[in-house]
């Protein structure tokens, strides 16, 4: 898939759920090593280390929280309908 943001043109990003530990993971590019910012007490994005660019993020207790505040809560578009039936699925 590709996001359609002016930040972030053109780049690949996937989906991961892990259901044993309720955590939906979202991957921007290819893999870089980085830190998560806290945006609220489920929600963290996840930053390059060298130059802040957003690079993906993690939903804690995805199946629990209202899963399409969280995902407007990220600086970036998801697609609501696809992690919803990944999770659900």
């Amino acid at each position: 898939m590709i996001i359609k943001t002016k930040a972030m043109k053109n780049k690949k990003y996937s989906f991961d759920y892990d259901v044993e530990n309720d955590m939906l993971y979202i991957s921007i590019g290819e893999p870089v090593p980085g830190y998560e910012s806290k945006i609220t007490d489920s929600v963290f994005v996840r930053k390059n280390l060298d130059d802040d660019e957003v690079i993906g993020a993690d939903i804690y207790d995805a199946s629990k929280n209202n899963l399409k505040e969280a995902l407007n809560k990220l600086p970036f578009f998801t697609p609501y309908g696809k992690i919803e039936r990944l999770i659900k699925s």
